[in-house]
């Protein structure tokens, strides 16, 4: 009698490949060096290149809640980092015509055209914003509007104390909102808590305000993650 050999199945394990999606966040290099004709735009505005439309973006509703913070205190001098070509200056200057006002970029291309958005009475200069070419204490006010955000966690902590070294009174920020001190992706930008990142900085919070659809009516994202912060030194 012979016997049947026994009929042995072999599975082989189909391991199935995932893909997991690199989101390239967007940093101080990104901006440093942007070509003007680069396809995607950051406004809605039918800009012809994306720094036409930070120009045309000087009436957006979230940049009235600056121009509000800025009523709160007595100032002089303000710098503001992270300008572009200036609307934000733009607007100040024409709320506060004899206050001294400056401006910092990461982009020359953006630094060369406020000159022409802002004229010859505001100082704007290109440069990396942890190593500021200011006095100490030379600022009333430090401004920045979704700039930190592009600010890598390896970074951060120079950037925020060359800004604790220029300010002598106030910091507003306009930034996106993560739980994490060095930071957190959102979107492909930097999210952080900066009013704890503040406080440890011996800054008093003054303001801490979620950001609705009137403020950023174009973007969900801004809505979700976006606040508005006033920082007082003491």
């Amino acid at each position: 009698m012979i016997k049947k050999k026994k009929k042995t199945t072999t599975v082989k394990k189909v391991t199935k490949k995932v893909e997991t999606k690199v989101i390239k966040v967007q940093d101080f290099n990104y901006w440093a060096t942007r070509p003007l004709d680069d396809p995607e735009k950051d406004w809605t505005y039918g800009e012809k290149d994306w720094l036409q439309g930070y120009i045309f973006s000087v009436e957006h509703p979230h940049r009235q809640l600056i121009l509000k913070a800025l009523e709160d205190f007595e100032w002089s001098y303000l710098l503001e980092i992270g300008c572009n070509v200036g609307p934000n200056l733009a607007l100040i200057r024409s709320r506060w015509e004899n206050r001294a006002l400056f401006g910092i970029d990461a982009s020359p291309l953006a630094v060369n055209r406020s000159k022409e958005v802002l004229g010859a009475n505001i100082e704007v200069h290109e440069g990396n914003y942890n190593q500021l070419p200011y006095p100490s204490c030379h600022f009333d006010v430090v401004l920045a509007d979704a700039t930190l955000l592009y600010v890598s966690p390896e970074e951060v902590d120079q950037v925020l104390s060359e800004v604790n070294r220029v300010v002598n009174k106030r910091v507003i920020l306009v930034e996106r909102y993560a739980d994490s001190l060095k930071g957190e992706v959102v979107g492909h930008v930097w999210g952080r808590d900066y009013r704890t990142l503040f406080e440890k900085m011996g800054y008093k919070t003054l303001v801490d305000k979620q950001l609705t659809e009137a403020d950023w009516p174009t973007s969900i994202s801004w809505q979700k993650f976006g606040r508005l912060f006033m920082f007082q030194k003491v």
